[in-house]
């Protein structure tokens, strides 16, 4: 079995976090990283398997500031991300790419919350370009409103307090 046809049969959707859809003009950061491997995934990925895209313009909605991060861990004795905001020199908090990306990948997104499908175009300057398509695999996340932000943060904020 080829790794396409193992895709085909064992995958149901590729969840990434990457792509810029507000700005032509801005690379995407994950996908520069590693030109060479990212334009062979978009070029090998089965047309017959969604791909939804998390940019960046969404996770920037919901900052997790690092206040909020040292008082959801408070109560624990030891914890890695605790003791990292303690001990190190760290940004201010951290916005949520990794978070609602991963939550996308195991529940899901709703639809009122995707782009109509189409197909992405990683571009050498490792901009993306999303054409709308009825028949396309992709779709990207669409960013969330303030009070979508505030609950999304409040739903992190609370599996935090109760791990």
């Amino acid at each position: 079995m080829t790794g396409v046809e193992l895709v085909r049969t064992k995958v149901k959707c590729l969840c990434l976090m990457a792509g810029v859809f507000n700005d032509p003009n801005r690379a995407d950061y994950n996908l520069e990283q590693c030109m060479e491997y990212s334009q062979q995934m978009m070029e090998l990925w089965p047309s017959d398997v969604d791909m939804v895209f998390c940019p960046s313009e969404v996770g920037k909605t919901i900052f997790y500031d690092s206040a909020d991060v040292l008082a959801d861990y408070s109560t624990e004795a030891v914890h890695p991300i605790k003791y990292v905001y303690e001990n190190y020199t760290v940004d201010d908090g951290q916005y949520m790419w990794d978070y609602i990306t991963a939550v996308g990948a195991v529940e899901g997104v709703d639809d009122s919350h995707l782009s109509p499908r189409g197909t992405v175009t990683l571009n050498p300057d490792a901009t993306t370009t999303f054409t709308p398509s009825a028949l396309g695999n992709c779709r990207y996340q669409l960013p969330y409103t303030a009070n979508e932000a505030a609950a999304v943060l409040a739903r992190l904020r609370a599996e935090c307090r109760n791990q």
